[in-house]
């Protein structure tokens, strides 16, 4: 049950590629991968950012990528579950 719940969770991530020719390569992968995040980062390189599961960034990884993840997208989809004030009393009836 854990095994299926983690192969379903997805993360945000940032890839590194060491030219524009490695982040061109990436699209092989068929990862979900956000165009315009990709950044130049004069001597370090390149990166963009994406929404992987463990299962995708292993591969990515085994390919030569360095990958850093950033945060569950559960965790940021909650987050953006925020009512203000007003609407919280309201749906108290308050």
């Amino acid at each position: 049950m854990v095994a299926a719940r983690e192969a379903r969770q997805r993360f945000f991530v940032e890839v590194m590629a060491p030219t524009p020719e490695a982040v061109r390569r990436l699209h092989g992968f068929g990862v979900d991968l956000f165009r315009t995040t990709a950044r130049e980062h004069h001597e370090a390189g390149y990166s963009i950012e994406g929404l992987l599961s463990l299962e995708e960034v292993g591969q990515l990884v085994e390919a030569g990528y360095p990958v850093l993840v950033h945060e569950e997208a559960n965790k940021r989809a909650r987050a953006a579950e925020v009512s203000n004030f007003a609407e919280w009393l309201d749906a108290r009836g308050v």
